[in-house]
Order: C-alpha cells, then structure tokens, then sequence
C-alpha cells in the first residue's frame, strides 16, 4: 500500500492543511505519495501583511535568528532534520549518504563564519549599510530592501532552497517560496525550525511556502505583489517567470546549464597526476549525483583516451560503492540504455559495470552530447589540443574545471569570453567559495534599492 504524507503549505509562518485542490507529489519509490494543499488568492493579504515589519529589523537581529536556525541543522539527532531525511529518501533518487551531505552544507550557509560575512562583506563591504547611512565619495548610501521576494526553486539539490531564502532574508525582504514538484519537503522542514524557535518573530511571519501549478490565478496575483524574483530550474521555468516581467521587477534567473572538464596532455603522461584526476573527477560526478549545474557531464582529453577512461571508470566503480545511487525512473534509466546501444552500434566506445552506477561514452561528436540521462554519465571527446576543444563552451557553461593550472591560466581568458561563470581545478566543481559570484553575478545587491543623500 502507499503512504500518503501531507505536508501542510506554510504561509506567514503558520501551517495550512488543507482537505480540497489537493496537489499530489509523486515519490521516486513508487512508495510514497505527498500531497500539499493549494492555497487560493484569497490568503494573499495574509502573506504581504509582515513585510514592512521584516524590513526594518535590524540585521544583526537577522542573523542571530539564521544562526540559531543553523545550528540546530548541524545536529545529526535534531528530529526534524531526521524526520526530514526519512521522507527526502522516499521522494528522490539520493542516496542516504548523499543526503546527508546536502543537508550538512544547510548549517554552513547559515553560519557568519563560513557564508553569511564573507558574502556581506563582498556585496556590501559589511553589514553597516543595511541599517545606517554610509559614506561612498560625495553621498551617503543606505542598502534599502526592495520589499518582498518570490523564490521559483527547483527540486534538484536538495539545500538549495536555503542559499536562495538567505538571500532574501539578508537583505531583509519578505520571502514566498514555491516549493518545486519534486521536493515539497525540505523547505517546509526549514521553515518549521523558525517557527520551533519563534512563531511570532517578524523573520518567521516573513516567510511562505507552498506550491501552486504554473500559469495559474496565484502565481499571477502574486507577480503582480513582488518586488522582486528568482527562479532556479530548466528553461520551461525560466521563460515563464519573465512571462511575468513589468518594469519596476527584478528578476533572477538560474539555468540550465551545465559544465565541462578539460584534461590535458601533462596528466595524461604523469601517472600519479592521471590517476588523481580521474578521482577527482569521479568526485564531481558522483556530487548531487550529476543534478546540479555544476556538475560535469563533457570531459575533453587532450590525446588518446583509453588509460584515461580506464582510471575514471575505477575510480567511478568507488564512488559508486561509497556513495550508491539512489532510485531513479524507468524511463531515465531506459533513456540511458538506449543511448549506450546507439553509440556501441555507431562503433563508439562505452564503458559502463553492467548497472546503471555509470557510463563513459568517448565520441568525437560534440553534438552528441546535446542530451544526457544524468545519472553519472559522462561523454568523454578525444581532441588533438585543448585550443581546439574550449571554442564549444559558450554562455550555458557554468564550470570549466583544469586538471592542470597551467592549462587554466592559459585558456581562462578566451573561456571568460565566451560566457563561462567560473573556471576551478577538477575536484573543485561542486566546492563553491561562500563569496564567489553565482552564474556570474553578485546578486544580493540587485534585491535592494541603494538610497543615496548628497553630503
């Protein structure tokens, strides 16, 4: 039989069951179905009704509230992050311990030690401006917030949810989450820690999530409300959010994209640095299990790729031990099958375990690599010279990762101007610094107006 777990909508920082316009959220499993309730645009007064409360704290109160948040994150017994996970197992295609992972990196977003001051300090040279008038040459400028902020999250990364509302609440807007299809869960479990710490704190009022379907009455009226927007997720999502665009609206968008991995001559003659980056890049692979954007899923090697596709495929066949996949689709997982065949009929070479665990396939057609079932696979193009394989990033490259620096240093400079975000070694990919810019922009300063008064 399969369980049925509701998870209430949370607006203004109450939860909202509800028995009717029930949406169902399918697990991975086939075992477990969720279902969150819609919420009409009738409860739309209720959710703007804390804003101007949340723009006026001041923002060390702010970051008190995200720490104490985050520590009780960074407890493996703290129940509802356990309570979390049991169902997070359910619903996606993570393995356990790649979901505790995730959920490990949630605390170190929250704290002012490893994200919170780096990041303020980047944008705004400290937290000074958000509350008082600073001076920058002839005026003094105060960091006002824009008001509220819609959030459009995806379900891929689980925590992702995190790093997008601590930008919202570090610039003090009121925030709306719409919680993605494929996770309704860990957004509702964050944010019942708030309300566990303080239910009638202006941060907690500040905050709704729940769900609605796209192009629907809700999510209208709301993009009539917001000041401001972010939406993470494929184009489908991306192109509906700016269907929404008027003046005065800011609007953030995050995806699709994807990455690649250059490896070039000097690894592959040095056998210590060959086996090293084929770990490496077996790491980046197995993070997220290949969901996020900055995962690889092009590998260029500079000469033959044999030996190299040798190590990465041991190095793969660890990491699949260490770290299992999780459940996944038939139809992903026959996508994958049938892409194997296609390329072993077209005389390609495809390694794989006889599992789903992992595929390389070499080709030399970079058009082939258009579509990929995800899923820890990666195609892997034979290339005379680096030279000639960084001309096929452009901007919907999100990473390029070095397996030698001096290669990096070389290229770095054309890769930046085709549109790549961020250029970092093999084994990097997946480690953001806290104050790195994100797809190539600072954006916390875009979600509030700089207020300036002639000195």
């Amino acid at each position: 039989m399969k369980e049925i777990i509701d998870i209430p909508a949370v607006i203004a920082g109450r939860e909202v069951f509800g028995k009717d316009n029930i949406t169902k959220h399918e697990g991975i499993s086939g075992s477990v179905t969720i279902r969150t309730p819609e919420i009409t645009k009738d409860r739309l007064n209720d959710i703007f009704e804390h804003e101007k409360a949340v723009n006026t704290l001041p923002i060390n109160e702010i970051i008190s509230f995200i720490e104490e948040v985050g520590k009780k994150w960074a407890d493996p017994d703290y129940p509802l992050k356990k309570e979390a996970l049991e169902i997070m197992m359910h619903v996606t295609q993570f393995s356990k311990k790649e979901l505790l992972e995730d959920f490990g990196n949630i605390p170190l977003v929250m704290s002012r030690e490893t994200f919170i001051d780096k990041v303020m300090a980047t944008e705004f040279g400290g937290t000074d401006m958000l509350d008082n008038w600073v001076v920058r040459g002839g005026c003094e400028v105060k960091a006002v917030p824009r008001g509220s902020f819609l959030h459009i999250l995806a379900g891929n990364v689980p925590g992702v949810e995190m790093v997008s509302l601590i930008r919202g609440l570090l610039t003090k807007n009121l925030n709306i989450l719409k919680t993605a299809g494929a996770n309704p869960v860990t957004p509702y479990y964050l944010l019942k820690s708030f309300m566990e710490i303080d239910p009638e704190h202006p941060l907690t009022r500040s905050i709704s999530a729940f769900h609605w379907k796209r192009g629907s009455e809700i999510e209208k009226h709301i993009y009539k409300r917001v000041s401001s927007a972010c939406v993470w997720g494929g184009s489908d999502a991306v192109y509906a959010a700016w269907r929404h665009a008027r003046p005065g609206l800011e609007i953030l968008d995050y995806g699709p994209k994807r990455s690649m991995v250059f490896i070039g001559k000097k690894t592959l003659n040095d056998n210590n640095k060959l086996h090293e980056a084929a770990h490496a890049l077996a790491k980046d692979t197995t993070i997220h299990d290949q969901q996020a954007c900055h995962s690889p899923q092009v590998v260029f090697v500079e000469g033959e790729t044999d030996k190299f596709c040798e190590n990465l495929a041991s190095e793969l066949t660890k990491f699949a031990k260490e770290y299992p996949r999780g459940g996944e689709s038939l139809d992903r997982q026959s996508e994958r099958s049938h892409l194997r065949m296609m390329h072993e009929l077209s005389g390609n070479k495809v390694y794989h375990p006889g599992s789903h665990d992992w595929t390389l396939i070499v080709t030399k057609d970079f058009t082939a690599t258009a579509q990929s079932p995800l899923g820890r696979t990666l195609f892997v193009i034979p290339v005379d010279s680096l030279g000639d394989a960084v001309k096929y990033a452009d901007h919907y490259t999100m990473v390029a990762a070095f397996s030698d620096r001096e290669d990096l240093n070389k290229y770095r400079d054309e890769l930046a101007m085709q549109g790549v975000d961020r250029l970092t070694d093999v084994g990097r990919m997946g480690l953001l610094p806290a104050d790195t810019p994100h797809e190539g922009r600072y954006d916390l300063s875009r979600l509030v107006k700089f207020v300036s008064t002639d000195r």
